[in-house]
């Protein structure tokens, strides 16, 4: 007697993800192309697994030929499922490079021995046989467990090997997590072989896979309906999916001004426009929206792109129109010069993105074309960021420290950390080099950890307070407050090093932040840890007053522009700002001061603190309580 209990609410929670997934719109890659294999897969399985199972419990309403093929089928089925779940976890940690086929062949082989040797059983009745009393399993049924365990063996042995490739840690557990739940729904079947609970843990498995790596949602940036740059990755991953694929640039002139002075929803909304006008103009669906107002295109056959461009800025017009959008925002394109035909397509994102990031404001309606030069330079880029993650694997990261001096008694109170990378060959590479290519990689979140645990190392090791210092800031850019556990990384490594949190202030850049609600959501959340908040280099980014009240900082740093720019001529905007920072309670720190005359110009403002050569360049760490004596003693 057969029980189906758990077999048919699971089966109808797979046919919903089936539903969804097959509807939702999704990239066309190898790994979502193998997970909807095992959609099927699971699928006819269990509906093969419920009609064979209602068959044997019924078996004299059956012919024999009848109950013989439906369990052969289902048996086949069931060395399937186990082969395409090792595949997809195959390809999961290996969707960064080319697959290599002889490995995939060599995993089959298993597979067509154990098939035959199912197909085998309407002779032998090896795996089951149909009598006078219904089914009955064979002498070597066990077979189809092994299989199962092997392949989830392999999974897990493939991930575990791979498992640097992973792009997070997390990803690398889910994949041995959801070969556990495998395993564990094959013994489940072993102990208790009339439930059909080894399907329900199938689709728990599935389920699994789809909240952590295949939900459409993962891939859709909601703001524009297309696609996002972690399913513009997984397309360049794809060797198959991205051969002979041509890319262009498309991107809205004066996005900043428009993001900074309208409504979000009509930003969104205008986004959405462009999106669903080159969807329709340029016949493609695989549109990534990147950030700040940019697209890229992927598509195969050759298009008249100027003609889409045409049709999309006619388009943005009538909408502005409708809105009464007085900033001008064009559509223009960016694509590559004939003589970087042949890079590989990877390389031809990265430099329509390095183009973009570096002129974005400045494109003007029309077309850009990124010259053999911009290669170059992108190339350049390219070796810094090698000489970035050489510095990261090898921990090179170095500190240096720059004294931050009150102006009342002149004494060294603070200190702003900074990084150094340190090459292979032992000279250093200085944050005007690596930040911005650190930033645009992704790798800024790595650097400034290793950082913030260097640092509070060295707090936990050396009598600061004793010394006079009463903080230290350490520098935070926006990129690392929009992603998800940048308290708990901060938290983590204050609790290891027992860190008092207040000693140190977080430097925030002061720059553009599209998504400034999740940036302030993200700075509340770090601020209930207790860290301070101090805004660095205002004056050269894009905050203003009202701005400045929503997050609560402590100090403000003056960026050297706007302190050079009143010493040397007395800007009366400059002193009028600084009165009003001082009349609502902020403490100010002027940076890149140089000489004694700012240091007093600074003073007789009502500066609180002064940071510049005049006093000091960073130095490095072990250094710095030496050269805080020496100042303190002068």
């Amino acid at each position: 007697m057969w029980h189906f209990e758990y077999v048919i609410p699971s089966f109808m929670i797979l046919a919903v993800i089936l539903l969804h997934y097959f509807t939702s719109q999704h990239i066309s890659v190898r790994v979502h192309k193998i997970f909807f294999a095992v959609l099927y897969v699971e699928f006819f399985t269990i509906l093969i697994d419920i009609v064979s199972s209602y068959f044997c419990d019924h078996f004299e309403h059956f012919s024999y030929e009848l109950l013989v093929f439906i369990n052969l089928l289902f048996y086949i089925l069931f060395l399937l499922r186990s082969y395409v779940f090792f595949i997809y976890s195959y390809v999961l940690s290996n969707r960064t490079i080319r697959l290599k086929k002889e490995r995939v062949i060599l995993a089959t082989i298993p597979l067509i021995i154990l098939e035959a040797f199912v197909i085998s059983t309407v002779v032998n009745k090896y795996i089951f046989y149909i009598d006078e009393n219904g089914f009955n399993k064979g002498r070597y049924n066990y077979a189809i467990y092994i299989c199962l365990f092997f392949y989830v063996f392999l999974s897990i042995v493939v991930a575990i090997f791979n498992r640097k490739k992973f792009h997070r840690k997390k990803y690398f557990a889910y994949t041995i997590l959801f070969n556990m739940v495998l395993f564990i729904g094959g013994i489940v079947r072993i102990l208790l072989p009339n439930y059909l609970i080894m399907d329900t843990t199938c689709v728990l498995t599935i389920l699994m896979i789809y909240l952590c790596f295949e939900n459409p949602e993962l891939y859709i940036y909601r703001r524009t309906s297309s696609f996002n740059y972690s399913a513009l990755n997984a397309l360049l991953f794809d060797d198959r999916a991205i051969n002979r694929t041509s890319i262009k640039g498309f991107y809205l002139r004066n996005y900043r001004e428009f993001h900074g002075f309208t409504e979000d929803n009509l930003v969104d909304e205008l986004l959405r426009v462009v999106a669903n006008a080159v969807k329709i103009y340029g016949k493609t669906r695989n549109i990534f929206y990147i950030r700040r107002g940019g697209f890229i295109v992927c598509y195969k056959e050759q298009k008249d792109f100027s003609q889409v461009q045409k049709e999309v800025t006619r388009y943005l017009e009538e909408y502005k129109r409708m809105h009464d959008i007085k900033i001008r925002t064009d559509l223009a394109i960016i694509e590559l010069d004939e003589e970087l035909a042949g890079l590989p397509v990877s390389t031809k994102v990265e430099l329509i993105k390095d183009v973009y990031d570096s002129r974005y404001n400045m494109v003007a309606f029309g077309r850009i074309l990124i010259s053999v030069d911009d290669y170059n330079k992108s190339k350049r880029e390219l070796e810094i960021k090698s000489e970035i993650e050489w510095a990261i694997d090898n921990n090179d990261v170095e500190i240096y420290i720059q004294p931050i001096v009150e102006t009342k008694n002149k004494k060294v109170v603070g200190g702003e950390l900074l990084a150094r990378i340190k090459r292979d060959n032992g000279s250093l590479l200085m944050p005007g080099e690596f930040i911005s290519v650190a930033e645009r990689y992704g790798l800024m979140n790595k650097i400034g950890y290793m950082v913030f645990s260097k640092a509070c190392k060295y707090i936990k090791e050396n009598d600061l307070k004793a010394a006079g210092i009463e903080w230290l800031n350490f520098n935070v850019s926006p990129s690392e407050f929009l992603g998800d556990d940048l308290s708990s990384s901060l938290c983590e490594v204050t609790n290891k090093y027992g860190v008092d949190r207040n000693f140190i202030h977080i430097e925030i850049v002061e720059e553009f932040v599209e998504d400034f609600l999740r940036f302030k959501n993200e700075i509340s959340k770090v601020h209930r840890f207790d860290f301070n908040f101090v805004l660095d280099d205002y004056g050269v980014g894009y905050s203003n007053l009202m701005r400045l009240n929503e997050i609560n900082f402590i100090n403000i740093k003056l960026d050297k522009s706007l302190v050079r720019a009143y010493c040397d001529s007395g800007n009366i905007i400059v002193a009028t700002m600084i009165k009003a920072f001082k009349e609502l309670g902020y403490e100010l720190t002027a940076e890149g001061v140089e000489s004694e005359d700012m240091v007093r110009k600074m003073t007789d403002l009502g500066v609180d603190y002064i940071q510049g050569f005049y006093y000091s360049k960073a130095v490095p760490v072990a250094n710095f309580l030496d050269m805080v004596k020496e100042i303190n003693t002068k």
